[in-house]
């Protein structure tokens, strides 16, 4: 029959910078299925190293690894782990249980690195084998249970049932009993023993020769070398059933075995603990991650506030944007915005007699033909209003200007709706009735709060205005009031305007008062500032003096608004992402930490069958889940505040419109992008740090 391994000269050195140091020398032995074997020693005689190289988790300076026939030895790292999983169940002297996991999650371990093709039962097999185990060694009750809460004899039968869960070859103890006492010492040679009956290879590395007295077959070990390689006559009488251990449990033969059946008790196992061992391994990788986390909450917290804020303030500043641009369109944004003003540029001191004083265009004669010739470009009218006036109404009397509108489009071009009466009619319009329009504060400045006619339902509809001490001497009807504009860009004083058809103020006296400025609504597709540049252009070569014009195009002052805004947008987003880099680097710096905390459980890992692969991805996985809770904090932290500052400009400003959720679908987008790459970018080195170390120096580590 061929051996189960086989170890031709083995040799092991330790090296490093300063000393070189020699563990094994030349060791060369046998060992065949279902033997039950001691390997001894003193402190530093190389039982430990011979353990580390039989379990594949340091690989041999020179000589031969021969499993079943086959060579073994120069497997990468990856195979090795896979052959561990699949072959090797390790039993340690400090149990190595995982302290945030319970006992049956801790037995379950070996599933987490198990691979989808290396499995070849239902996942549901994995849990119902495990629960049958921690019957059969009596610790059922104990399922749940965490670490902290069994005793030393629990915690080592734990041990064993997550070495026996994958059903193994070879069980590799490593002082199996040195944490334990004589009773429960007892009861775990009698468990090791039994596996032995049931044809499992066990290797037990002791320095205690009671122990190793117990075992069929002992090597012993002398400084790295082989000295006696014996059979234990007495092994029989120690190969008793388990029926006689202190704590009264019995081991069912057939739980050792692979096939379980049907009537397997049920233990208190949750639908949660269901879902995270039969979910993909990618899905158990991130619940695993996210149990880490919750295992040390405080500095999870801290760790991910840097990033929170981050986050925070990328959809902060992404959401602002929205809002500023809804309020900035609300408040400022109307039909008059789109005009473009051309005006005489009078340089400051030159007076009206002047000869290259421009008089202006007469409205009636000259205007319509000027309007005419650039009707493709846009609609142009002439800025035709009062200069400051004496209006008298009934009530008082008070300083105020008169505002022509030229059309009925121009009325509704002020993009402000009545809060009383009505706009004037085309007819109205045509014929110059002396009707006027008033903005809000200027009935207040006209209408004393005491004034008799405030009693009436449509006040001030129906009252009467005169002018007086201006160009403008007649009587105008008030026929309608807008509402309050809170904001108006470049009207300031829309509220205080009187609004009258331009044939009222022609027919009023100022059919001589010449204009020199026009206004022109651009038509659809025309840019405003290539209609300004040609009526002034226009304007300045045909009209006597070559005056100046200057234009005003209230659009290219909203742009540059907008890029204001824009500008802070993007050194508020840079204060983001100094944030993000600064928390990122926290999390770069506690990961490592938590690479240097964790290092017997990246051994245990190791030994149980994980991957390099595996154990990279696991911590990138939490550094990943990390960034990406505390991403999904940032992106809702920033919704709200979002939504706040919305609400409040609704309610500051009323004319900003009605309060709408505000969805920065972009600013969301990037942050989770950026968590997923902070996750990624900062966690690869702790990952790569992870993946490398030595699983035999790993689980040297106190």
């Amino acid at each position: 029959m061929n051996p189960l391994i086989e170890c031709k000269n083995i040799i092991f050195d330790y090296e490093d910078a300063e000393q070189s140091f020699r563990a094994l020398n030349e060791v060369s032995f046998t060992i065949h299925k279902a033997e039950y074997i001691a390997i001894r020693g003193v402190s530093g005689s190389g039982k430990s190293t011979l353990l580390n190289v039989l379990g594949l988790l340091a690989s041999s300076t020179s000589g031969d690894y021969l499993w079943e026939g086959v060579s073994i030895k120069d497997l990468d790292q990856a195979e090795q782990a896979r052959f561990r999983g699949e072959k090797i169940g390790f039993v340690f002297q400090h149990f190595n249980l995982l302290p945030r996991l319970t006992a049956l999650e801790n037995v379950l371990l070996p599933v987490v690195f198990l691979d989808d093709k290396r499995e070849s039962l239902p996942r549901e097999h994995y849990v119902k084998r495990a629960e049958k185990l921690l019957a059969d060694f009596g610790i059922a009750d104990k399922s749940q249970s965490l670490p902290s809460e069994m005793s030393g004899g629990q915690k080592q039968r734990v041990a064993i049932c997550r070495a026996l869960l994958l059903n193994p070859s070879l069980i590799l103890a490593d002082e199996p009993t040195g944490a334990l006492d004589a009773a429960t010492t007892k009861e775990v040679l009698s468990i090791l023993e039994h596996l032995n009956s049931l044809g499992k290879t066990v290797i037990v590395i002791t320095h205690d020769p009671a122990v190793a007295g117990r075992a069929k077959r002992s090597l012993l070990l002398k400084d790295g070398k082989i000295i006696e390689d014996k059979l234990n006559p007495l092994f029989d009488q120690f190969t008793d059933q388990l029926t006689d251990q202190p704590s009264g449990n019995t081991l069912v033969r057939s739980g050792m075995a692979p096939e379980l059946s049907s009537n397997t008790r049920a233990s208190k196992f949750s639908i949660f603990d269901l879902f995270r061992f039969f979910v993909d391994a990618r899905y158990r990788e991130v619940l695993f991650a996210l149990q880490t986390l919750r295992s040390h909450p405080l500095r999870s917290f801290l760790t991910g506030l840097g990033l929170f804020i981050g986050i925070t303030s990328l959809v902060f500043v992404a959401g602002l944007g929205v809002v500023s641009e809804r309020a900035f369109e609300a408040l400022f944004l109307s039909p008059a915005t789109q005009k473009v003003y051309v005006m005489q540029d009078v340089p400051h001191g030159v007076r009206k007699s002047n000869s290259t004083y421009w008089a202006g265009m007469e409205p009636t004669r000259e205007f319509p033909t000027f309007a005419a010739r650039f009707a493709s470009l846009g609609k142009v009218r002439p800025l035709l209003g009062s200069e400051t006036c004496t209006v008298v109404s009934e009530s008082q009397n008070v300083r105020a200007r008169f505002q022509g509108i030229f059309d009925i489009d121009e009325y509704k071009e002020l993009d402000t709706p009545l809060s009383v009466g009505r706009f004037p009619t085309n007819f109205e319009m045509e014929e110059g009735v002396s009707v006027v329009v008033l903005g809000k504060d200027a009935v207040d400045d006209l209408f004393k709060s005491d004034y008799r006619g405030r009693q009436n339902r449509d006040f001030p509809v129906g009252e009467k205005i005169a002018a007086t001490n201006c160009d403008i001497l007649q009587t105008f009807v008030v026929i309608g009031v807008l509402e309050k504009q809170d904001l108006a860009f470049m009207r300031t004083d829309a509220d205080n305007v009187l609004y009258v058809p331009v044939p009222a103020l022609l027919k009023s006296g100022m059919q001589k008062q010449y204009k020199r400025g026009v206004s022109a609504m651009p038509n659809l597709g025309v840019d405003s500032r290539v209609v300004a540049d040609t009526l002034a252009n226009y304007l300045s070569s045909t009209v006597a003096g070559r005056v100046e014009f200057r234009t005003v195009v209230p659009q290219e002052m909203l742009d540059k608004v907008r890029t204001m805004l824009l500008v802070l947008q993007g050194l508020t987003s840079f204060i983001g992402f100094l944030c993000i880099f600064v928390g990122g680097i926290g999390i770069m710096n506690i990961m490592l930490v938590s690479v240097r905390e964790r290092i017997r459980e990246i051994g245990l890992s190791k030994s149980i069958g994980a991957t390099p692969m595996h154990i990279q991805r696991l911590f990138l996985t939490e550094s990943v889940t990390l960034c990406v809770v505390f991403g999904m904090f940032g992106i809702f932290a920033g919704f709200a505040l979002n939504n706040l500052v919305a609400w409040g400009v609704v309610h500051a400003f009323p004319s900003a419109g009605k309060f709408e959720i505000v969805y920065a679908w972009f600013g969301n987008f990037v942050a989770v992008l950026v968590s997923v790459g902070c996750g990624i970018g900062f966690g690869l080195l702790p990952a790569f740090r992870a993946r490398n170390v030595n699983p035999a120096e790993c689980l040297r580590e106190e």
